[in-house]
């Protein structure tokens, strides 16, 4: 088929020319995308070559010669470079798709520098004289909230790291942390690095917020803790002093009983002379002149045994205890009973001039009520609590109890014990 292009409109052949021209325009960014990506060297020389036979095809084709009328284009055969841009547009689709595949199968340059960006830790190289060969964006973000700018110098960039650290009490005092604008805290490493044959320093930057956090959470869980053992300290050094201030005032007590005991039966032996063995008065108030001059020690286990002692006190003097209901077992309620028999015995023969008391004991509820009466003469006015009566309420009280006095138609004490 003779066909020329001669045979061709203006505009068709103008096309042509507008394509090819397009053509070997993506020939020459083929072969600046392969030198780019750094292909093979055979591949590369191929690429090359094509480049130059499509431009020297174009050449050929579309340079008119003003010497050889010939060989101007209106007077070649067309079929033949038609073929040529066929071909050549596949070999260009086909190259194409062949550096799209070497680019998602190879690591580039810009390959290491996408993943550099979507690393959650900042990082940055540079060599002993500051040039920064790598930088992502977390460090840049990092670096815009330090001094406001990008880096453009590594060594000074380490030297703002340091003087800007140390805002927050976290990790060893020689490891750069920082808190940043946005409430984050990072914590910044330095080491050295071989990149080929050349030394470089590499900076990182890890956000330890959750870490920092972790560890202000658990400093204040070890104050708290501190706290609780301090008060734990103090609370066995109170103890300590209420076992001792008990242990005292037990004592104190049991002298005052064994006191009252005495006195008691001395007043009875000189309201009622010869009724009684005032020998054994005798003996009892030597014991206590001895006691007292800490020449003796109060029986303890007499003291120990209140509320028995002071029944036998009470016979001693002519007074009956009539009792109704079982004596509490269990302290306080009886130590704290005791004490109130104890009061009611020196207040009957003191005030009232009777020899009966009546004591009447009942549980209910896991609760003890007790109540005291005597058969002696009823108060002339409202009963006020001095001495005995006040101590008492002090005692049933502090041990969680209620004391209630009645004066009308007759004294009646009743102790609510636990």
């Amino acid at each position: 088929m003779n066909f020329v292009f001669s045979e061709m409109s203006i505009l068709s052949l103008t096309l042509l020319r507008f394509y090819c021209l397009i053509l070997e325009y993506l020939y020459i960014h083929v072969v600046g995308r392969s030198l780019q990506l750094k292909i093979r060297k055979h591949a590369l020389v191929i690429v090359f070559f094509l480049c130059g036979l499509w431009h020297l095809l174009f050449e050929l084709l579309f340079t008119s010669s003003d010497t050889s009328p010939d060989t101007r284009i209106e007077q070649r055969q067309a079929v033949p470079f038609l073929l040529a841009v066929v071909v050549m547009t596949a070999i260009l689709l086909f190259l194409e798709w062949r550096l799209v595949v070497y680019k998602r199968i190879h690591v580039g340059e810009m390959s290491v520098k996408t993943v550099a960006d979507v690393l959650p830790a900042g990082l940055c190289c540079y060599d002993k004289d500051g040039r920064i060969y790598m930088l992502n964006e977390k460090m840049m973000d990092i670096s815009m909230q330090i001094s406001g700018e990008i880096p453009t110098d590594g060594v000074l960039f380490w030297d703002e790291i340091i003087n800007s650290t140390r805002n927050v009490d976290y990790g060893p005092l020689d490891v750069p942390v920082l808190r940043l604008d946005d409430g984050k805290v990072c914590q910044f490493h330095k080491r050295q690095i071989l990149a080929g044959n050349r030394e470089m320093e590499e900076i990182t930057a890890a956000d330890v917020t959750n870490l920092y956090a972790a560890g202000e959470q658990l400093k204040q869980q070890n104050e708290k803790q501190e706290e609780i053992n301090r008060r734990l300290r103090q609370y066995g050094l109170n103890q300590a002093e209420v076992i001792r201030t008990r242990e005292i005032l037990g004592a104190k007590m049991a002298m005052h009983d064994e006191v009252g005991q005495v006195l008691l039966a001395t007043r009875y032996a000189v309201d009622h002379p010869g009724e009684i063995d005032t020998g054994g008065i005798l003996q009892m108030w030597e014991h206590l002149t001895a006691v007292l001059l800490r020449e003796a020690q109060v029986d303890e286990d007499a003291a120990s045994d209140v509320f028995e002692n002071l029944i036998d006190v009470a016979k001693s003097i002519g007074i009956k205890i009539a009792i109704e209901g079982e004596i509490p077992k269990t302290e306080p309620a009886y130590t704290l009973t005791a004490r109130g028999l104890h009061t009611c015995i020196t207040n009957v023969r003191k005030h009232t001039d009777g020899d009966r008391i009546f004591l009447s004991i009942k549980k209910e509820n896991g609760q003890v009520t007790v109540c005291f009466t005597n058969n002696g003469k009823p108060p002339a006015d409202t009963i006020q609590e001095t001495g005995g009566l006040l101590s008492l309420r002090e005692l049933v009280e502090s041990a969680g109890g209620k004391m209630e006095i009645e004066s009308r138609p007759f004294f009646r004490l009743k102790l609510f014990l636990q």
